[in-house]
């Protein structure tokens, strides 16, 4: 007796979808979700200008016209002035000024369906999906600005050299060289002061006089803060390391609902050290074949961010409205500023320090 079969395979089985699509995990803007500044219930001020953390929000041009925003610097006066019956008239100190440009940019992605049809057939809604995928391609391409611009021709170098010692060089090719796959990893806490002790001063040379400006810690409740913003690699090192397990359970923040501690990997001695994949990995390092990352250590200021229109979704239909099209667009920009302590002088990254650290291949192995 023949029985009737039907095959998995055959045109005739009912096909089950589950309704939940699987998508990819995104989230908003990293940096200016954590570092923008205080947020108000309906978003930022209009015109407001948040200068007393890590990214400093203009939102100028949104209602103005210009593409362009140009900032100021003046370094404290120098001279020594006068006593006694000394006169002060042709004694006197010019200000000095030290300026950097940010321009806006237009950034636009969009998709587009083949009509009715198609939209009909899967059991997820196409629009939604479509609108949902394009603002999370936005949000990455604000952090994606937010490092481009960090990485760009940075001023100073931090790394720690074949035994551990925290160092400083204005030559990438140097902090490059030194890296050394065991001495250079991020397993203590020794640079956190140095980068700390340096970022307060701002260097000097031989003759007392100051290399750069101070950066400026963020301010939470009367204590300052920086963040070191580190590859999970490099992550990988510090949580491996001896002396994380006792240093995380005594010093991590965990009553603060400030964004800046949302997320971070632990904090110690004042220094929020947080984690992203957008941090690069690189392997050349140590001379030749040294795996290392181009880490950051951020301050008040460290990036400017000005946008000229915030991020818009719009939706235009084609072929009488049988095709339906979403666009997103951005007016805005990303810049980490550089300023010179001295007219003429060497202008230096202003709120942030590029620190090289060797790491172990997790994400490349």
């Amino acid at each position: 007796m023949a029985k009737t079969r039907i095959e998995p395979s055959d045109a005739v089985t009912v096909e089950h979808w589950e309704e939940k699509v699987f998508r990819e995990s995104f989230k908003n803007s990293y940096f200016l979700s954590r570092f923008a500044g205080p947020k108000l219930e309906n978003g930022f001020k209009n015109n407001s200008t948040l200068m007393d953390s890590v990214v400093t929000l203009k939102r100028q041009l949104e209602s103005s016209q210009g593409d362009k925003i140009t900032f100021t610097f003046l370094p404290k006066l120098t001279g020594t002035g006068v006593t006694g019956t000394q006169k002060l008239e042709g004694n006197e100190e010019r200000l000095i000024n030290s300026t950097d440009d940010l321009t806006l940019q237009l950034y636009r992605h969009g998709v587009r369906d083949r009509g009715a049809l198609d939209r009909k057939r899967p059991v997820f809604n196409m629009d939604k999906e479509s609108e949902y995928f394009l603002q999370s391609w936005m949000s990455e391409k604000i952090d994606e600005l937010c490092f481009e611009a960090l990485r760009s021709s940075p001023s100073r170098f931090f790394y720690l050299d074949s035994s551990g010692v925290p160092q400083t060089t204005t030559t990438e090719a140097t902090a490059k060289s030194a890296l050394n796959a065991s001495g250079s990893t991020l397993d203590d806490f020794k640079i956190f002061a140095f980068l700390k002790a340096f970022a307060k001063n701002g260097g000097a040379d031989a003759s007392g006089n100051r290399l750069q400006n101070p950066i400026k810690p963020i301010k939470h409740k009367g204590q300052d803060y920086y963040v070191l913003l580190v590859s999970e690699d490099v992550a990988y090192d510090l949580r491996t390391s001896s002396a994380y397990e006792q240093a995380n359970r005594e010093a991590r923040e965990r009553s603060s609902e400030n964004p800046l501690f949302t997320g971070a990997e632990m904090i110690f001695n004042g220094v929020v050290v947080h984690t992203h994949e957008n941090v690069p990995l690189a392997t050349d390092g140590g001379g030749a074949s040294v795996p290392w990352s181009h880490c950051h250590f951020l301050g008040q200021g460290a990036l400017a961010f000005a946008f000229g229109q915030r991020p818009k979704v719009s939706k235009q239909n084609f072929d009488y409205d049988n095709e339906h099209g979403y666009g997103i667009s951005m007016i805005a920009k990303a810049k980490k500023c550089q300023f010179s302590l001295t007219e003429g002088g060497t202008a230096y990254d202003h709120g942030s320090f590029s620190v090289y650290l060797a790491r172990t291949k997790v994400n490349d192995a």
